[in-house]
């Protein structure tokens, strides 16, 4: 089976409204002047500069394990001219870094590692004493029309899918659960709260080129290439009607931690 490749452009396109709670948690973050920042899973580098820009003459460095991702970020910094931004191919769960940093940021991207434990470790051993630690990523069963309509399509087109019956392809991080998980790698004064959170779209084929983007690529790489189109219609269908025709409001719950070293 083909793994459908990143596609920076395309995120982008559709990433506005992913791009709108990262706003969220860069206002919760309380970057100042002068302070280094870390981006883990940093994407196209959308906030990542917005980032530096707040943290100037501060270094912020963007780091993601997709070079599709990196390929665009370091796009848009050579365009603007920001000169206290660096971007690097790097997985998260190896991160080597030790004291560097003022802030850790990470904005909807650490669903997609299951070693939580081994991720919070590092970016704690990055951060300075008296770091700061804002981090935003799927909540538990964060969209249950989008679910339901994924077990459907996955049990129609992937047989043996392992992503059913309650088993999905992402991290999906609980209150109690990950509070304490924050405390045990030693982050104090650790505030997660799940935020209820909304998308907006103008018809369900919208939705699902959304999280085409990025939610959707564990399920597209179990299928040939030539069959994604259609894995996508049939998803809109689902949608549909479970949603309605037209305009659709979707459920997207995030979950919030903020921590301090």
């Amino acid at each position: 089976m083909a793994t459908r490749a990143w596609n920076g452009d395309e995120y982008d396109v559709v990433s506005q409204q992913r791009f709108a709670v990262g706003d969220l948690l860069i206002r919760l973050a309380a970057v100042r002047s002068g302070e280094d920042v870390l981006d883990v899973g940093c994407g196209t580098g959308e906030l990542t500069l917005k980032l530096a820009k707040i943290a100037y003459p501060g270094r912020v460095l963007g780091i993601d394990n997709a070079p599709e991702m990196i390929g665009v970020a370091l796009s848009k910094a050579k365009a603007t001219g920001v000169q206290n931004l660096e971007f690097r191919v790097q997985d998260m769960r190896d991160l080597d870094l030790v004291d560097e940093f003022d802030v850790v940021f990470s904005n909807s991207a650490l669903q997609w590692v299951w070693e939580q434990e081994t991720v919070l470790t590092a970016l704690f051993r990055a951060l300075r004493p008296g770091g700061r630690l804002a981090l935003q990523f799927t909540a538990k069963d964060f969209s249950p029309p989008l679910l339901r309509a994924l077990e459907a399509v996955a049990t129609m087109m992937i047989p043996g899918c392992p992503c059913r019956s309650g088993k999905y392809p992402w991290f999906m991080g609980e209150e109690e659960s990950y509070r304490r998980l924050v405390k045990t790698v030693g982050f104090s004064e650790a505030k997660v709260w799940r935020e209820k959170w909304t998308l907006y779209f103008p018809a369900a084929e919208a939705a699902v080129a959304f999280f085409r983007a990025a939610g959707l690529q564990p399920y597209l790489a179990l299928l040939p290439e030539a069959s994604h189109a259609a894995f996508c219609m049939r998803l809109a269908e689902e949608l549909e009607a479970i949603c309605g025709c037209g305009e659709i409001e979707l459920p997207f719950d995030r979950l919030f931690v903020l921590g301090q070293k």
